[in-house]
């Protein structure tokens, strides 16, 4: 799998669609908060840490730390553009 746009790449409906948009929300609910970590990624959907790892990386070909960071890049790219920085 290549390493593109998750919001993108997993849109629509289909079971893993709505759980990587779930995934995209906790993220950016969470934007400023500079302790989220995969640790409260885990508590705040109710999954094992060893769970989420093995799901995301099976869906994005990312860790999950990668894939935060791809979240949190994409929406301060969006800011950037937009110029509310």
């Amino acid at each position: 799998m290549s390493e593109e746009d998750p919001t993108t790449v997993f849109s629509g409906k289909r079971p893993i669609g709505i759980f990587i948009q779930k995934i995209i929300k906790v993220v950016e609910d969470n934007i400023a908060n500079e302790e989220l970590s995969v640790s409260l990624l885990c508590r705040t959907i109710g999954m094992s840490q060893l769970t989420l790892n093995k799901k995301i990386k099976q869906l994005t070909n990312q860790t999950t730390n990668a894939f935060i960071r791809s979240i949190r890049l994409k929406v301060a790219s969006q800011m950037i553009l937009s110029q509310k920085v």
